[in-house]
């Protein structure tokens, strides 16, 4: 008898082999370089904001 974490394991595992009907397919994803451009301004932004909210919850500034 497989112990309780395997079971959502071996579905992932069917999942990614293509074995269930829902399988991932890689089709959906094109490469857009200004929307990798403004995402990745986003997350700077948001890191940023991060990090100066710590520093002032430590006492940094």
């Amino acid at each position: 008898m497989a112990s309780g974490g395997d079971e959502p394991l071996h579905f992932l595992g069917e999942y990614l082999r293509g074995a269930l009907p829902d399988r991932p397919t890689p089709e959906w994803f094109t490469f857009d370089e200004a929307e990798e451009k403004r995402l990745a301004e986003y997350r700077g932004r948001a890191w940023a904001t991060v990090e100066t909210q710590h520093a002032q919850r430590s006492g940094g500034i």
